[in-house]
């Protein structure tokens, strides 16, 4: 007998399309779904062609917009959404689509390069990529148990609205995946327009340093493209004017205290605001380090006592005694 794919179910009959293409109206015995392949008896077709023609266009119609839908959809998904930089000493680029899945990787050094080919980002979701990204960069050495720097580079090419919502994903999963890997960095997270992240690719310079390199040139400062790195004291406080977010991340650490003959080991819990690493703004760590130096000023501009050397200084109650 010959197959046929239902496109169309009524009370007692459908509308079925044929191996030829054709649409037929046939009766039916049974409940049909919708896309259903199904075998059908020619005896069975109805005769009435102006019923069926009509069915026939009302389901071209439905097909033709299902079919208009699933490319659309698949288009949508495969689309340019956005592109994450990431600079430990490997650096490269993520691109991604809405669905947050990576469809295009590129290195900006050697080191870039050997963890693209370890990870393979390309058809895996983000926070996978990351979180690979990571332990790949632990386990090469790229990553050390504290004193990282890390720099991201967040380039939105649609949606840009949502920026603030993707940079706090990958902050989650960049904090989790050090955490688990027991490795402490300071990460500077920049947004970088369209337009400034397309000249640095075609300089085939990592998004992130020529960012810096620009702002460093703005401010007087003249620097060589492999001198900007976010270890240069110079470039950090450039970094921490130009950053969107910072996040200072420590881990736990045994501090040994003595006392008497005793050693005693107390933990030094990790910086946190409630239960959260520290995410700290630009203007808070310029208010500290002024608050400080403030304080260093006017320690050493307080006038003497007038105190007999090496003679300690009595208390009115111990000069009573």
């Amino acid at each position: 007998m010959p197959k046929a794919m239902v496109v169309e179910t009524y009370p007692g009959r459908a509308v079925i399309m044929t191996e030829e293409c054709e649409f037929k109206e046939i009766k039916t015995t049974r409940p049909l779904q919708v896309g259903e392949e199904i075998e059908y008896n020619r005896s069975g077709i109805f005769v009435n062609r102006r019923t069926t023609i009509a069915l026939a266009w009302a389901a071209s119609f439905i097909l033709f917009f299902l079919l208009i839908y699933s490319v659309t959809g698949r288009l949508m998904t495969g689309r340019l959404y956005a592109c994450i930089g990431l600079d430990i000493n490997p650096s490269l680029e993520l691109s991604v689509d809405r669905g947050l899945q990576v469809v295009e990787a590129r290195s900006f050094n050697q080191d870039g390069d050997r963890i693209i080919a370890a990870v393979k980002p390309k058809g895996q979701e983000l926070e996978t990529v990351l979180a690979a990204v990571v332990r790949q960069s632990k386990t090469a050495g790229y990553l050390r148990q504290s004193g990282n720097v890390i720099g991201i580079g967040l380039s939105m090419y649609s949606e840009p609205e949502k920026s603030a919502e993707l940079l706090a994903r990958i902050d989650r999963d960049l904090e989790q995946e050090l955490a688990a890997n027991r490795s402490q960095a300071k990460i500077y997270y920049f947004t970088i327009d369209k337009k400034t992240r397309e000249q640095a690719i075609k300089e085939k310079v990592s998004p992130v340093r020529y960012l810096l390199r620009q702002k460093a040139r703005e401010q007087g400062l003249s620097l060589q493209q492999k001198d900007v790195s976010l270890h240069n004291p110079s470039v950090e406080r450039i970094a921490r004017k130009t950053a969107t977010k910072i996040r200072v991340q420590e881990q736990d650490s045994s501090v040994r205290v003595k006392k008497g003959k005793q050693n005693h080991t107390t933990q030094k819990k990790p910086l946190t605001r409630g239960e959260q690493p520290l995410i700290l703004k630009k203007e808070s760590l310029e208010k500290s380090e002024g608050l400080r130096r403030n304080a260093v000023e006017n320690f050493t501009k307080r006038p003497s006592q007038n105190m007999e050397p090496g003679r300690p200084r009595l208390l009115k109650k111990n000069a009573q005694d």
